[in-house]
């Protein structure tokens, strides 16, 4: 697994060959998209995701910079994962 400047809540579990993307290929600050006020430039040139308590991501799971899962959230295997996501969120491909 890769966790690129990430912030992992408690009882996180990520499955086999996982990666927390933290950069973007252009260079530019990362972005977190899909709040509800819009995008926020978060100033930094690296950073992962933020992953709420109890998070699951499946086998070869990928989050690109700037992902936030809510609690309790899973991610099914093989899928990446963009933006922003609620508490106990099924997410899939």
């Amino acid at each position: 697994n890769y966790v690129g400047d990430s912030v992992l809540g408690r009882g996180v579990n990520l499955g086999a060959g996982c990666k927390l993307s933290n950069l973007r290929n252009d260079g530019r600050s990362v972005l977190v998209r899909g709040l509800e006020g819009g995008d926020v430039d978060s100033g930094l040139r690296t950073f992962g995701a933020i992953l709420g308590d109890g998070v699951a991501l499946g086998c070869n799971a990928v989050t690109n910079p700037g992902v936030i899962i809510g609690a309790g959230s899973n991610v099914h295997p093989n899928v990446t994962v963009s933006g922003v996501h609620p508490a106990d969120s099924t997410l899939r491909e």
